[in-house]
């Protein structure tokens, strides 16, 4: 039997979040001169997220995928936005062709 090679899926990502940031010795730029005290702290910020993924299956039970998003953290002073990829493996246990 012949082997047909397998597609691209794509996906669409969207979602509530929550980002917890760690920050020492940050610098606060006050009019035209920075203020050199050392600052640290954490904050956790609600946010929202959109993107798009790809997988791809190499094997039965084995692939890989990548995704981008868009993403955008409500911090308490300010908004914080990024643009996060990830690059992965995919793995399954689930038997391919299981009772034919």
């Amino acid at each position: 039997q012949e082997r047909r090679p397998e597609r691209p899926g794509t996906y669409f990502l969207i979602g509530l979040g929550m980002t917890y940031m760690s920050y020492s010795n940050a610098e606060e730029l006050w009019g035209e001169e920075f203020d050199k005290e050392s600052k640290t702290g954490t904050e956790s910020d609600p946010g929202l997220s959109l993107g798009i993924g790809v997988e791809l299956q190499l094997v039965p039970g084995f692939g890989v995928f990548t995704d981008i998003r868009y993403a955008i953290d409500y911090g308490e002073y300010d908004v914080v936005t990024y643009i996060p990829v990830r690059f992965g493996l995919k793995f399954s246990s689930k038997r391919q062709g299981a009772g034919r």
